[in-house]
């Protein structure tokens, strides 16, 4: 005759499409109607929570739910502790790991910078092109070759 729980699948889809701010009514509605599931994500909303439960909730939900609430959260923020330091300790090994690259390549460059000087220096000894070409003893066959530069020109044009 009657169909109440068609009427009951309406309401909680309606319910569940309304967001809700007090996770704390959540569960005692789901509690009192057996809307099981509501129950874990509602569990979890609670245990996600920042702040801890107040006293007023904790009275609505009763002792034993309350203190169980406590041991969940307590549990979960140990882990995200354990989790914590272990991205602490892997970010160290980073750090470590980016020092000795940092100071092997310092070292690379240290020495980049010695080799190039100990080249500069050799550069600095090698004739410039202000050196002449030929020393005083050769300068007296400039002008023959000067001459045969100028004849060899001439034939090779043919400009005689």
């Amino acid at each position: 005759m009657w169909d109440f729980q068609k009427i009951k699948s309406m309401l909680i889809e309606k319910l569940e499409s309304e967001p809700w701010e007090d996770t704390v009514a959540k569960i005692l509605i789901a509690h009192k109607y057996s809307i099981t599931s509501w129950y874990l994500p509602t569990y979890k909303r609670l245990a996600g929570r920042k702040s801890p439960l107040s006293v007023k909730e904790a009275e609505k939900l009763g002792l034993e739910f309350a203190m169980k609430s406590s041991a969940i959260k307590e549990c979960a923020l140990s882990r995200e502790r354990d989790s914590l330091q272990e991205q602490v300790e892997a970010l160290k090994t980073d750090l470590q790991k980016l020092d000795a690259s940092y100071d092997a390549h310092q070292s690379n460059i240290s020495s980049m910078r010695a080799h190039r000087r100990a080249h500069s220096s050799a550069l600095s000894t090698r004739p410039s092109f202000d050196t002449p070409l030929f020393d005083e003893s050769q300068k007296e066959c400039i002008p023959h070759l000067e001459n045969k530069l100028v004849e060899d020109i001439k034939n090779t044009f043919g400009l005689s």
